[in-house]
C-alpha cells in the first residue's frame, strides 16, 4: 500500500523540516513506532506532521509550534 502517493499521507516538508520543527534530528525508527509515539501516545494533531487534519480523533495542536 503507497501511503504517501495514493493516499496522500506524505509529510507536509521534508523528514528533517517536519522532525526538527521539535525536537533534533533522531534516528528514523520506522513509521509504526514513530506514529506510536507522537499520534497515539503524545495525541498530537496529525496537521503538525501532515497537510490533513483527523478532528474525529480529538488530538492536540503541537505544543512546540
Amino acid at each position: 500500500m503507497d501511503l504517501q502517493g495514493e493516499l496522500g499521507y506524505s509529510l507536509k516538508a521534508s523528514k528533517e523540516a517536519v522532525c526538527t520543527q521539535c525536537h533534533e534530528a533522531e534516528n528514523d525508527e520506522g513509521f509504526a513506532s514513530i506514529h506510536q509515539e507522537h499520534v497515539t501516545e503524545e495525541r498530537i494533531e496529525c496537521s503538525s506532521y501532515h497537510n490533513f487534519s483527523r478532528p474525529e480523533l480529538n488530538l492536540e495542536a503541537d505544543h512546540n509550534q
